[in-house]
């Protein structure tokens, strides 16, 4: 940790995020940095075939005072944003519907295998979720049963240097949301 703070110190502070200093800044303090909750069960038109139109809408939250980037299909972005770095990078609007890139994963054995997976097709965007923002996406019910887990991958904004929250060389970290939330959240409601 010294020399991570002798490093700094030869730098401007002012150029460097607070972020970037180790102070993850958190908008809610009873909250994770990020977060999916379930909004509703739900019914939509199945986007690829065999997919159940029933299952249930989530929600990714950022909690966090920076943008993450997250992997989407179909993604018009409308809202752009400054990263800390100065460059400009499309961003999702706060509440909007859309289709995340997730998998589903069962649990064997005290580990987590995936089962299914919604990065089908090649055509994927890479938008960011604003600070304090979220997105909502859909997962089949007959995506879901047994032990399972919802797992989104995204980045912090210090994770990478370029405008594209996505890619396979970058940092990524990993949100879920699993069939034991979604009894409490139905027990709960």
């Amino acid at each position: 940790m010294r020399i991570l703070i002798v490093t700094l110190a030869l730098v401007s502070l002012s150029s460097v995020p607070q972020l970037m200093i180790g102070q993850v800044m958190l908008l809610d303090p009873d909250l994770r940095s990020v977060s999916i909750h379930l909004e509703e069960k739900a019914s939509r038109t199945g986007l690829r075939s065999g997919e159940s139109n029933e299952g249930i809408l989530l929600r990714l939250y950022n909690n966090t005072t920076v943008p993450i980037g997250v992997c989407a299909y179909n993604s018009y972005l409308t809202q752009s944003i400054l990263l800390s770095n100065g460059q400009e990078v499309g961003a999702l609007s706060d509440g909007s519907e859309r289709s995340l890139c997730y998998s589903v994963e069962s649990e064997r054995e005290s580990a987590y295998y995936p089962v299914k997976s919604a990065y089908q097709g090649h055509t994927y965007s890479s938008p960011w979720v604003r600070s304090g923002s979220s997105v909502l996406f859909f997962v089949p019910e007959n995506y879901l049963g047994g032990n399972w887990r919802v797992s989104v991958r995204f980045t912090y904004e210090w994770d990478q240097g370029g405008a594209w929250a996505w890619e396979p060389s970058a940092v990524s970290h990993q949100v879920f949301y699993s069939y034991r939330d979604l009894l409490r959240d139905f027990l709960e409601n």
